[in-house]
């Protein structure tokens, strides 16, 4: 999944987060008090265009469940924010990887719940979805020998315009 979704970012003709947002969500996830730090990135957030909404929203909440398990697969939301970050943000302007944007997206993994406004039965409806499209796709690699999958890609219902290809 993670090389699918690196690929994804990288499709993308700009990052998540347009370029006029960028200096906002790292500014507003460097604000020392906590609560005062949420209320900037839920008001940064609801300023994102609704499909790069979707799409990180999506991303933290899987993140979210990946960092659950974190003593089995050494996964945290800091090291996510690492990798993905760089992505999220703006590719431009910003120094990759900086202390501000990988804590942007920390706490936009850790404190998703709180800024996507996300309701804990949808997480038990989006493991339970996750893990029926799991036993699918296992299902149907053992009927499909092409050399690439292509994935049209489309969050919450909105269609991306971003087609993704992968070697099987």
């Amino acid at each position: 999944i993670a090389g699918l979704l690196v690929a994804y970012l990288r499709a993308l003709p700009d990052s998540l987060v347009p370029a006029a947002l960028c200096k906002e969500f790292v500014r507003a996830a460097t604000v020392a008090k906590k609560d005062e730090m949420l209320a900037a990135l839920r008001k940064a957030v609801a300023q994102l265009p609704p499909v790069s909404a979707a799409v990180i929203k999506r991303m933290c909440m899987h993140f979210a469940t990946l960092t659950s398990h974190k003593a089995t697969n050494s996964l945290t939301a800091n090291k996510l924010a690492a990798i993905f970050g760089p992505l999220w943000l703006c590719r431009k302007g910003l120094i990759q990887g900086s202390y501000g944007e990988v804590l942007c997206c920390e706490t936009l993994i850790t404190e998703h719940v709180t800024l996507f406004n996300v309701e804990e039965k949808s997480l038990k409806d989006i493991d339970v979805a996750m893990a029926l499209r799991r036993m699918e796709l296992a299902n149907q690699r053992h009927r499909f020998n092409a050399s690439t999958f292509i994935f049209d890609i489309a969050v919450d219902g909105l269609a991306t315009g971003v087609q993704v290809a992968l070697p099987c």
